[in-house]
C-alpha cells in the first residue's frame, strides 16, 4: 500500500524501470525513511497522512458489502457486474454514465468500485473503457446503422 500511495504521487516523474526500484527500495526496508538514488521519502509522513485512511476504507468497503467474489474475479455484491469492468469504464465515461448503463447500480457503489479497483488491480487483459451499449449507440449517432440504399445479392469476386 505504502508504495501505491508514493507511486501515485511520482507517476509523472517515475519510469517503470524508476517505479521498480523504488518498490524494490520500500519493499525490503521496513525504515521510516528510504533512500531512492539523490531522493530521500520520509514514509512515516506518508503512513501517517494517506496510508491509514486508505486501509481504513478499504476495511469500510468490505464492511458494506459492496465487494464479493465468484471465482477469480471480484463483483459488485448481490450482482453478476465485474468490480473491474465498471472501474475500466471510469477512464472513459462519468459515474452518471456508468449509472445509466447499469440501472441496478447506485453511485455510491460505481465510487466504492472505482476505489477498489484502484487498490486491488486486476491482473491481465484489461476490460475496454466504454460499455458496449454507449458504444453502438455512438455507431449509431454516426449513422454507422442506417440503410443508404437496398443492398441486391451479393455476386462471387476474384481475390488478388
Amino acid at each position: 500500500m505504502r508504495f501505491l500511495l508514493v507511486a501515485d504521487r511520482l507517476e509523472r516523474d517515475l519510469t517503470p524501470a524508476g517505479r521498480r526500484r523504488l518498490y524494490e527500495a520500500i519493499r525490503h526496508f521496513d525504515a521510516p525513511r528510504v533512500a531512492f538514488g539523490e531522493v530521500e521519502l520520509d514514509l512515516g509522513k506518508v503512513d501517517a497522512d494517506d496510508l491509514k485512511s486508505r486501509l481504513h476504507r478499504l476495511d469500510e468497503l468490505r464492511r458494506w458489502g459492496q465487494i464479493g467474489s465468484d471465482r477469480n474475479e471480484s463483483l459488485i455484491k448481490g450482482t453478476k457486474i465485474p468490480v473491474h469492468m465498471v472501474a475500466a469504464l471510469a477512464r472513459g465515461q462519468s459515474v452518471e454514465q456508468i449509472v445509466d448503463d447499469f440501472p441496478s447500480l447506485k453511485r455510491h457503489q460505481v465510487e466504492a468500485v472505482i476505489e477498489y479497483a484502484n487498490a486491488y488491480p486486476k491482473q491481465g487483459r484489461p476490460y475496454p473503457p466504454r460499455s458496449l451499449k454507449r458504444s453502438l449507440a455512438e455507431l449509431a449517432g454516426l449513422g454507422a446503422f442506417d440503410e443508404e440504399a437496398e443492398v441486391g445479392e451479393a455476386a462471387p469476386h476474384r481475390i488478388p
